[in-house]
């Protein structure tokens, strides 16, 4: 997926580069520039945004870690205590 998502980026930054660089030529000898340019750069560039923060993995590894840290903690930290009790009233330890 990582490999996708950075032809996909790349494929878009030459597109861009390409548009950008025929408009920026046409400004210096006053072509009119066509709005259809304008508006291919401006989908382009936003195109390019939605894609970069695009997850390369069906979900954010980061945010499933943050998820089950916060959540095994305090279950973790009760285990020693459930245990306790299990032995309690299963040999009356």
């Amino acid at each position: 997926m990582k490999v996708a998502k950075k032809e996909l980026l790349w494929n878009i930054e030459t597109k861009l580069d390409k548009y950008c660089m025929e408009l920026c030529n046409a400004l210096p000898s006053n072509e009119l520039i066509a709005k259809t340019k304008i508006e291919y750069v401006r989908n382009l560039k936003d195109l390019y945004d939605i894609s970069k923060f695009y997850p390369t993995w069906p979900f954010n590894t980061a945010i499933l870690r943050k998820f089950i840290s916060t959540t095994a903690t305090p279950i973790l930290a009760m285990l020693p205590i459930v245990v306790r009790i299990i032995l309690i009233k299963k040999f009356g330890i």
